[in-house]
């Protein structure tokens, strides 16, 4: 498994450590299955092995940035062999970081599939689950998976009113279940952030949020 050292295989939409996570049971590769589907939608092995349905091949596109992790170009094409093995042709699309940010907020949204990896600074998942609200399709926002519903924005506004924390979790709950069953994204992995130091570093603040910069500004160094 590519990102084993680094973390743990996804079980919902926001990371476990994050208030709101909820496994809700997101779909796991299964060959036969998809296979099937695919089948059952009309679609034929044709030219080296790619499926095609009235004449036209099954490909797709999938945008990625390694410069966020260089794990994510590893982890594309993990997923690249795995459709190519379904009969899908798979194009990864790698960018800089900036083009990637474009690409992703762009009005067009030229791509069929695209890595969206966050962090949680507020160990809350309000943070990130405000992606999803209509209000926030590009270029307005991050709304990678560019679906609208009152029914998702409605889950996502209450859950933001709610003082309740039981109450609270179910909302983000109902909110995961209906991102999964609308098919918007698979949650991939939910990474971890390992930091070492020498035994005379005083003063480092950890913090979840992977883009936290403060993490060293309060650091200094004793006598060894």
């Amino acid at each position: 498994m590519i990102t084993a050292d680094i973390g743990q295989v996804a079980t919902g939409l926001f990371n476990p450590t994050v208030f709101g996570a909820c496994d809700v049971g997101f779909p796991v590769y299964n060959l036969a299955r998809a296979k099937q589907g695919l089948a059952d939608l009309g679609y034929k092995p044709g030219k080296d092995g790619i499926l095609e349905k009235d004449g036209r091949p099954l490909t797709l596109t999938l945008v990625v940035n390694p410069q966020r992790d260089p794990r994510n170009g590893e982890v594309a094409e993990a997923i690249q062999a795995q459709l190519r093995a379904v009969g899908v042709d798979m194009k990864v699309n790698a960018n800089e970081f900036a083009t990637y940010m474009k690409i992703l907020q762009s009005p067009e949204g030229d791509y069929n599939m695209i890595f969206h990896g966050y962090g949680v600074a507020t160990a809350d998942a309000d943070l990130k689950a405000t992606f999803f609200l209509s209000t926030n399709m590009p270029p307005a926002g991050q709304n990678s998976a560019r679906f609208t519903s009152p029914e998702l924005d409605g889950l996502i506004l209450a859950a933001q009113r709610e003082s309740n924390k039981d109450k609270r979790k179910e909302l983000y709950c109902k909110m995961v279940q209906l991102y999964r069953d609308q098919a918007l994204g698979i949650p991939l992995y939910a990474s971890f952030r390992n930091t070492t130091t020498q035994a005379n570093v005083q003063g480092m603040v950890f913090h979840p949020d992977e883009w936290y910069t403060q993490t060293y500004t309060r650091a200094w160094l004793g006598p060894k």
